[in-house]
Formats: structure tokens, C-alpha cells, sequence
């Protein structure tokens, strides 16, 4: 069973709008221990060919750091040079371990990509982003299994090679626009995360109030739904009073399920006295 908790507030507008959160059945941060090269590879397997030493293999030279990372950190801020606008590459070796077997679901999940991104699993590309502020995360479970059965693997160790190629070129796409006044920066410079889902799982929930009604829909968006699965939901009032339980919606075969919910009399938030409620799923 994966659960949930969201605490939420009832305004004083009529309609809130839709707020979500995404569940994370276990997040596993994984930020220590990258290597980065700025500049650009020729693809993927020149990111994970073996080397041998005083070899061309050997450049470029990787560098170790450690996430946070941003590789306009010093120049960007130089009044003497033009920071660096290109490609940088990251590498890492993760051993999964997802808690949910062999049905189980792994994800990574980026925060931050400066400021467009692709994500390998050795030399399979598993996925790709264009924006370098929000949250996004890619499904890797199918081809980290075909890494493993591969003959590669062995040099490994049982260890995922994953890389990740970040870009910030010059492109009027990109908003803002890279051909404004505005640094564009580029990296790994938020966290990065393993996520661990089972084959069925809340991908998020939203919430719409509708305060002179004292109604609440609640609306939870389904990760690979399959008519056996049930899902269970609470609400609580502020004082941890259970107010609305279902224990049983049975028959999540859809992407969504929703829940029309009665609050009575509902206890409005505000600065001096700030009210939660609690929902769990």
C-alpha cells in the first residue's frame, strides 16, 4: 500500500484553483558523487567507453563534484568573459533498489536542468526536457532490466551508468529568451532524485474548493491503473477530526478518480489563526 498526506487550506475565495502535489511512494536523493565535463560528446557511449590511461580515450578529463552543480557558477558573473553557453555532461553509477520487486517502477526525477536536458541509461536515451525551473522526471525501469541483461553490465558491477546531458545554447525558444539580457545558466544545479513507485501508484492530487457549497472535489491522477486496484481516502479537520473517510473505491481502471466531498461548516485559514486540513490517501 502506498499512502499519501496533503495539507490544505480553505480561502476565502469561492473557487480555489487546482493545486496539486505529486506521491512519492520512497525518494532516495542521489546527489553526491557525479562526474562533469563542459563541453560537448560525441554521444553517449563516448560518456561510458572504457579508458585506459595516456590512451585518446582518456580526454576529456572527467571532474568529480557534487550536486548542486552549476557550470556558469563562476563566469556567469565575470564581467571580464562571455560565459560559457554549450552542453556539459554528467555521469553517475546507481545501484537501484526498488522496494516494489519486479513490478515495481523507478524513476529519476530532476528538479532543476539548465536548461534543456537528455537523460541516458548507459546509451539508451530514456527521456528529455526543455525548461530549466520546473520539476519533470523520467521513467527508467524498462531500460535499466535491458542494461542489465546486457553484456555490458558486468563492467558495472551491478551499477546503473546513467548520464545526463545539459544545454544552454543560444535558442529563441527558450523562455526567457536566450537572446535577451539574462544570464541563462546552465547544470544540475537542483537535486536529483530516485523515485520508487509500485505498478499502481497516485501520480498527484488536486484539490477544488467550493466554499459556498461546502463541497470538495478531490481529484487523484493514476500511474498505470488496473481495475484490481482500491484506493482509500481521509479527510481531516484541522483538530485531526475525521470529517470524510472512503476506505474502498474500488476499480481504479481510469487515469482518474474523483471524490465530491461535504466539509460543514468549514474552518477558514487565515494568518492569525492558520487552519489545516489534512487529507490522506
Amino acid at each position: 500500500m502506498n499512502k499519501i498526506q496533503y495539507f490544505l487550506l480553505l480561502t476565502l475565495l469561492p473557487f480555489a484553483s487546482a493545486r496539486a502535489t505529486e506521491f512519492v511512494s520512497g525518494r532516495q536523493r542521489i546527489n553526491a558523487g557525479w562526474e562533469f565535463v563542459r563541453q560537448d560528446m560525441a554521444d553517449a557511449w563516448e560518456v561510458f567507453r572504457p579508458v585506459q590511461a595516456g590512451k585518446p580515450e582518456s580526454v576529456p578529463l572527467w571532474e568529480n563534484v557534487d550536486l548542486l552543480h552549476c557550470f556558469n557558477a563562476m563566469d556567469a558573473v565575470d564581467p571580464d568573459v562571455n560565459y560559457y553557453r554549450g552542453a556539459g555532461w554528467y555521469r553517475k553509477y546507481i545501484r537501484l533498489n526498488n522496494p516494489y520487486g519486479k513490478d515495481g517502477h523507478t524513476y529519476l526525477e530532476f528538479e532543476g536542468t539548465g536548461q534543456s536536458a537528455q537523460v541516458y541509461v548507459y546509451t539508451t536515451c530514456v527521456g528529455s526536457h526543455v525548461g530549466g525551473y520546473d520539476r519533470w522526471k523520467v521513467d527508467i525501469t524498462e531500460a535499466a532490466k535491458a542494461f542489465l541483461k546486457s553484456p555490458d553490465a558486468k563492467r558495472f558491477g551491478g551499477k546503473i551508468p546513467v548520464a545526463v546531458r545539459c544545454d544552454n545554447r543560444r535558442d529563441v525558444e527558450f523562455i526567457p529568451s536566450s537572446m535577451s539580457d539574462f544570464n541563462v545558466y546552465g547544470g544540475l544545479y537542483r537535486h536529483v532524485n530516485v523515485l520508487y513507485q509500485p505498478s499502481t501508484a497516485i501520480r498527484s492530487i488536486y484539490m477544488l474548493p467550493n466554499l459556498p457549497n461546502r463541497r470538495m472535489e478531490v481529484v487523484l491522477q493514476m500511474e498505470r491503473p488496473t481495475s484490481q486496484a482500491e484506493v482509500s481516502v481521509c479527510l481531516l479537520s484541522p483538530s485531526g477530526k475525521v470529517i470524510y473517510q472512503n476506505l474502498h473505491v474500488p476499480g481504479v481502471n481510469g487515469e482518474e478518480v474523483r471524490l465530491n466531498i461535504k466539509v460543514n461548516h468549514p474552518q477558514i485559514w487565515d494568518v492569525d489563526c492558520p487552519r489545516l486540513y489534512t487529507l490522506e490517501a
